[in-house]
């Protein structure tokens, strides 16, 4: 059984009326299948043939590894790439911040979220407009970020609550965006591991038509996974999902037909990296195609296609 409400933070005034409870379709996932999900027991351990769109990870190389960002103690979490502003921004779980950081993974502002619980992911969906996920309540939050940010208010950000089978520390670790359908893909950690696609938000604000879509095929194939899901990016040109797992140290290269095509083993002498990555928690990518990973609790790694093919 799946409970979800819709709240907007905004002050309630004549102009800005608080949102009621929205219209909640729980129609299954179009694009998802649950072939290639699960193999052995194992999440995407059997890669299937290489499409031409596929990004091929395993072409990857890393070009910043491990690098200790200055400023930052603890730990990161959700990272998103800005195409306007051409930086990064991540989010601390924790002490509940979002940071800016240059593609080199130099710090540039600190931004405090107040009264947040536990951000674990954050992505940029055009302009100034940012989701993030507070894994303890399992909601969703659309928030403005422009240059002048410095803090930002829990009460103040329109969002979406769901609570499905929660755990104290199982809740929603991973956030992707897919500007085309204007849709999220929100992943559930594990207990059970979960992936959701919501539907309805837009740059003026939550709609009255938010949408939630799963499917119970998904949810018992993932259910019996050992591995965990830490992260998610959408990769717009291709249609496919890069997933993160912090359990296998592994970035998995997933097409919108479920399958597996491609990855990247995040463990030591595997794509020049010295020492495996202990934490992985966050990924996203740049216009560029370079791909960027955080990990607990202050390390900054990007990646770059090989060129030596």
């Amino acid at each position: 059984m799946v409970a979800a409400s819709l709240r907007s933070g905004w002050k309630q005034t004549k102009n800005h009326p608080r949102f009621k409870w929205g219209a909640i379709d729980f129609s299954a996932i179009a694009a998802l299948g649950s072939a290639g999900l699960l193999y052995s027991g194992q999440l995407f351990s059997s890669l299937k043939e290489i499409p031409e769109s596929s990004l091929k990870l395993n072409d990857y190389q890393t070009d910043i590894d491990a690098l200790e960002v200055s400023g930052v103690t603890h730990n990161l979490s959700g990272i998103t790439w800005n195409s306007l502003s051409r930086t990064l921004f991540a989010v601390i779980n924790g002490l509940n911040e979002i940071v800016e950081l240059t593609p080199e993974g130099k710090l540039i502002r600190t931004i405090t979220l107040t009264g947040f619980k536990d951000v674990e992911a954050i992505t940029w969906t055009g302009g100034n407009q940012f989701l993030i996920v507070d894994e303890r309540r399992q909601s969703v939050h659309q928030i403005k970020i422009d240059e002048n940010t410095q803090d930002i208010l829990f009460e103040q950000t329109p969002q979406i609550t769901v609570g499905i089978q929660s755990g104290k520390n199982k809740g929603f670790e991973g956030i992707a965006w897919n500007p085309a359908e204007n849709q999220a893909f929100v992943v559930k950690e594990r207990d059970p591991m979960m992936l959701y696609e919501v539907r309805g938000f837009s740059q003026e604000g939550l709609g009255n038509n938010i949408s939630i879509h799963t499917t119970e095929t998904i949810n018992r194939a993932l259910s019996r996974s050992k591995d965990d899901l830490s992260g998610l990016h959408y990769h717009q040109q291709s249609g496919h999902l890069l997933v993160l797992s912090d359990e296998t140290q592994r970035l998995t290269e997933l097409t919108s037909e479920g399958q597996a095509v491609s990855e990247m083993e995040l463990r030591a002498d595997f794509h020049n990296l010295k020492e495996p990555i202990p934490q992985p928690e966050g990924i996203t990518m740049d216009d560029e195609g370079n791909i960027y990973i955080v990990s607990e609790p202050n390390l900054f790694y990007r990646f770059s296609k090989s060129h030596s093919g």
